[in-house]
């Protein structure tokens, strides 16, 4: 594979802040040519256990940033990164699932403008429901914007919880 970040390839499974690898593996081929591309790791049980209870406390993390934060955070990572690898992206999901690099391409594309969107959807939100300039960024989310995507837009739930 032809990636210019290679770090964006892993064969691992991530807990906690890292990439853990296990002694039980299973091949992951091109569907377009039968060739193996890696070996991945195989999470079991316990694994699987680690993973909730991180992303628990990790929620509970999250759940207390405000939504600037998380719409900052969120941004970064879906908006900005996802299209500044977005080529390395499609490569990568043109060799796992045996697409045609274009619609890889235009996945990845596609998933960044979501985020970007869900972004702006968050402060548009706010503007129209805190008058106040200092509750936009400070209140905790409320019910009321958890629902006002939630149907329209599941990628974005995540923003308001």
């Amino acid at each position: 594979m032809d990636i210019k970040q290679t770090e964006l390839f892993q064969t691992g499974f991530y807990i906690n802040g890292s990439w853990l690898q296990s002694d039980r593996c299973y091949a992951v081929t091109n569907p377009a040519t039968n060739k193996k591309i890696a070996d991945v790791a195989s999470a079991g049980e316990p694994e699987t256990r680690a993973a909730i209870e991180a992303a628990t406390t990790a929620f509970k993390l999250w759940r207390k940033k405000t939504a600037k934060e998380r719409s900052q955070v969120v941004r970064r990572w879906g908006g900005e990164l996802m299209m500044e690898h977005q080529h390395d992206l499609a490569i990568i999901m043109t060799t796992e699932q045996g697409k045609p690099y274009a619609e890889s391409l235009g996945g990845s594309w596609l998933c960044g403008k979501l985020f970007r969107m869900v972004c702006r959807r968050r402060q548009a939100y706010l503007w129209r429901n805190y008058p106040d300039p200092q509750a936009r960024f400070e209140n905790p989310c409320d019910q009321r914007a958890h629902w006002c995507c939630r149907g329209r837009l599941p990628r974005g739930i995540f923003l308001w919880q």
